[in-house]
C-alpha cells in the first residue's frame, strides 16, 4: 500500500478474522427432579443440549421450567437458581468459566426461564439448576426444592 500525501492509503489490503465454527448441536435434552412437601410441590426441568467443538463434547443450557404448586399450603420465598461453570473450549484461553443467574418465580404456576444466548458451552464442570421455595402448612414451615443438575464432572 501506498501512503499518499494527505495520510489516506492507496491500494488494495486483505482483512483476516478468526473464524469460529461449531459442530452442529443435538436435539434438546432434559433433566427433570420434583419434591413434595406437605402442602407444596416443585417440578423443575433443565432444557440442555450438546455439541462437539475440538473434538470434545461440551454442553449447553437453553431454558428451564419451573412449576410451583400448592397442596393446601402458602408458598412464599420462590427462586430458581441456574448455571453453568466450568471448562470451555469457546472461551479463547480455553479456561475457566462461571455463568449463574437468580430469577425469583412471583406465582404457582408453570414458569419458563430463558438461559442468555452470550453463554458458553462447557465440557467439564457443573449445569443445571435449582429451585427454592419456603411452605407454611398447618402452622409449620417447610423447606421446598428441587436440583436438576445435567453435568457434574469437576
Amino acid at each position: 500500500m501506498k501512503k499518499l500525501s494527505d495520510g489516506s492509503y492507496e491500494g488494495s489490503y486483505v482483512s483476516v478474522a478468526e473464524i469460529t465454527v461449531a459442530s452442529k448441536a443435538t436435539y434438546t435434552n432434559t433433566f427433570s427432579d420434583s419434591e413434595k412437601t406437605p402442602g407444596g410441590k416443585v417440578v423443575l426441568t433443565s432444557y440442555y443440549h450438546t455439541q462437539y467443538y475440538k473434538g470434545v463434547k461440551h454442553y449447553d443450557m437453553n431454558f428451564l421450567k419451573v412449576d410451583f404448586s400448592s397442596t393446601g399450603g402458602t408458598l412464599s420465598n420462590r427462586y430458581v437458581q441456574y448455571g453453568q461453570t466450568g471448562y470451555s473450549f469457546y472461551k479463547k484461553s480455553g479456561g475457566f468459566v462461571t455463568q449463574s443467574a437468580k430469577k425469583n418465580i412471583s406465582s404457582n404456576s408453570e414458569t419458563k426461564v430463558d438461559v442468555p444466548d452470550s453463554w458458553v458451552p462447557i465440557y467439564k464442570g457443573t449445569c443445571g439448576s435449582n429451585a427454592h421455595a419456603t411452605v407454611k402448612y398447618k402452622g409449620k414451615k417447610y423447606s421446598l426444592s428441587a436440583i436438576a443438575n445435567f453435568l457434574n464432572n469437576f
